[in-house]
C-alpha cells in the first residue's frame, strides 16, 4: 500500500497510513506508521527524545513491522485487529 503521507524526522521520512477501522467504537480513521519511526521516537531507557517525538508519537494510533509497509491496507489492518484483539 502507498502511504497517505510521509512524516519527517530528524532528517528521514517514515510513512504514514491512515486506515479506517470499524469497531466497538464505531467507524474511525486512525494513523498507523512503522516500527522504525517509533524507534526514533523514543530513547534506550523508553523515554521521548525530545518534545517534537512526543507529539508525533501522540499522534499515531499504532506502529507496525516495517515489512509490513508493502502490504495492502486489508493486511495491515488485520494485522493490527488481530495484534490488539
Amino acid at each position: 500500500m502507498e502511504a497517505t503521507e510521509y512524516i519527517e524526522y530528524h532528517k528521514a521520512n517514515y510513512p504514514l497510513y491512515s486506515i479506517e477501522f470499524n469497531d466497538d467504537l464505531g467507524e474511525h480513521n486512525e494513523l498507523v506508521s512503522i516500527q522504525s519511526l517509533s524507534d526514533a521516537l523514543f530513547d534506550n531507557d523508553g523515554k521521548y527524545v525530545d518534545h517534537e517525538a512526543e507529539e508525533i508519537d501522540d499522534s499515531i494510533f499504532y506502529y507496525i513491522p516495517d515489512e509490513l509497509s508493502g502490504q495492502s491496507i486489508e493486511e495491515i489492518r488485520e494485522f493490527i485487529e488481530n495484534d490488539i484483539a
